[in-house]
């Protein structure tokens, strides 16, 4: 599968059992048994997590904020695909904490790193939009560079920004060090 196709639609459909179904990039996600119908917040779980697929969605009111599809290296270890970019596991730990290490980081063409928890990522990653420019995806939240940023220190500015919002990130050398908050 190439990681540009990861960038897609989902469709909300039913199974033929009429339970809940996700299907996004040729895959399908059933809703994970404990979510409720109604919930806004709920959790998806691929169709193929018996034969050892960790890939997760989550959704809130029907709207994918994470889908990194979890698969292994053609050396059997663990990486995550997000957008066009691909993260080994940092550290063999079995416990619910994971950083994962953009695979490009020697090349200085992705300084990103993401932090996952139980498998849902919980820290900011490093993209590149459409036009080339860098990103950072945090949650359902996205983020541009000023086109001021000079260096090592960079800032960045919600994509909603011209609907009011303040936040902005600053990062040093790729590390988020200071964060205002979002008003939407």
């Amino acid at each position: 599968m190439k990681t540009d196709e990861l960038i897609a639609e989902p469709v909300f459909t039913t199974s033929r059992y009429g339970r809940p179904v996700i299907l996004l990039d040729g895959y399908r996600f059933n809703k994970k048994t404990g979510s409720p119908s109604k919930a806004q917040h709920a959790r998806w779980v691929c169709v193929k997590d018996h034969h050892g697929c960790r890939a997760k969605l989550v959704t809130v009111s029907n709207k994918i904020i994470f889908s990194p599809v979890y698969t292994f290296s053609r050396c059997g270890k663990p990486v995550i695909l997000f957008g066009n970019n691909r993260y080994n596991k940092e550290t063999e730990n079995d416990g619910p904490r994971v950083r994962w290490v953009c695979a490009k980081i020697n090349s200085h063409k992705c300084p990103g790193t993401v932090t996952t928890y139980n498998n849902i990522v919980v820290h900011a990653i490093f993209l590149e939009s459409r036009n080339g420019r860098p990103v950072i995806q945090i949650g359902n939240y996205r983020f541009n560079m000023w086109s001021g940023s000079r260096g090592p220190r960079a800032r960045w500015i919600c994509v909603k920004v011209h609907s009011g919002c303040p936040a902005t990130l600053i990062t040093l050398d790729n590390v988020i060090v200071k964060q205002k908050p979002h008003n939407h």
